[in-house]
């Protein structure tokens, strides 16, 4: 929860343009935003929402256009003091190297929000559920995923 976090450090949220990428990229420095990608959507979505029950971590899963992406709604995540935890969660949610890469050297977690330059259509994410819904949702947290569900498009 946003209690006795080091305020100063607490950030919602970006939306940027990243040119490398040529896309338009959501990221948080606290809230923590898993990938996957890969063949069998349905496979991948009962797995994270597994995982996600047994460490009683609140989540909304979206399938995306390469595979699902989850947004972890109830705690926040500190890179500067559980970066061996971020990479622990990654590997065990078996996101691609890459990102979990990307993650670890940015110091934050990203969503590509628009599609890539060679696709027609869009990376608009579809809400394929939530877990947990008896834990309390962190306030910073439950912006974010405002935040991510309007500039994707979805609400």
């Amino acid at each position: 929860m946003t209690e006795g976090y080091d305020k100063k450090r607490l950030r919602l949220g970006e939306l940027a343009y990243v040119e490398s990428v040529q896309a338009y990229v959501i990221s948080s420095q606290n809230v923590f935003i898993g990938d996957r990608d890969g063949d069998g959507i349905q496979e991948m979505v009962k797995e994270c929402m597994a995982l996600s029950q047994a460490l009683e971590l609140r989540v909304r899963v979206y399938s995306t256009h390469s595979g699902i992406r989850w947004i972890v709604q109830n705690r926040l995540f500190d890179f500067e003091n559980e970066q061996d935890l971020i990479l622990d969660l990654l590997k065990a949610y078996k996101s691609d190297s890459w990102y979990m890469n990307s993650c670890i050297y940015f110091r934050n977690f990203r969503a590509r929000i628009s599609p890539k330059h060679d696709r027609i259509e869009g990376e608009v994410a579809v809400i394929q559920g939530e877990t947990c819904p008896h834990l309390d949702l962190d306030p910073v947290a439950d912006n974010f995923t405002i935040f991510h569900d309007v500039v994707s498009g979805i609400w």
